[in-house]
């Protein structure tokens, strides 16, 4: 639903032909959402899609290149203070799990989704071909996941101390790289 509301919100702009940048239409959803349902603050999942898509907005600024490594390393990074504050540990396998799952649901699985539902009403068995080849990709994808997170656990728990130093660890690059040494 963020995303839809971002999208229309973007494209509704340029429709009247105005130019926001991306932080105002980030800064009005996000006014939008919590004015539509201010229990939102209490969820974990509006947080962190927030802080996702704002970090993928700083990404073409800070990165030299944005790759799909980069940017999961990126957002890895960036996600690390609100990972440990909202769930008290670290997930080690968000990053090779997120190299295999966004090129597979972005540039497969949601895309062959997507034509089944046009098919239906023309080519009813070309549709039904469709999703049952997404369905598989899908379970074959979960499959994988479980066998991996059987194998290995993936979860690193962090004490409230070594919050602390993690978190100190995090500021580092950006005190280093801060705006006072882009002189």
């Amino acid at each position: 639903v963020r995303a839809w509301i971002m999208i229309l919100l973007w494209l509704l702009l340029r429709r009247l032909h105005r130019c926001w940048s991306r932080w105002q239409v980030w800064w009005w959803v996000l006014a939008l959402m919590l004015l539509g349902s201010p229990w939102l603050l209490f969820n974990s999942g509006f947080w962190l899609s927030f802080s996702a898509v704002g970090l993928l907005a700083v990404a073409p600024l800070v990165l030299r290149r944005c790759n799909l490594l980069t940017l999961q390393l990126w957002l890895l990074y960036g996600m690390l203070p609100l990972q440990c504050l909202l769930f008290s540990g670290i997930s080690l396998l968000a990053l090779p799990v997120n190299l295999v799952a966004v090129p597979l649901f972005s540039l497969v699985l949601i895309p062959l989704g997507l034509v089944s539902g046009l098919l239906v009403p023309w080519a009813p068995a070309w549709a039904a071909l469709g999703f049952r080849w997404a369905d598989g990709g899908l379970n074959l994808f979960l499959h994988g996941l479980d066998v991996v997170t059987a194998a290995f656990s993936g979860w690193w728990t962090v004490s409230d101390d070594m919050q602390f130093v993690l978190l100190g660890l995090w500021l580092l690059p950006w005190l280093w790289w801060g705006p006072a040494t882009r002189k």
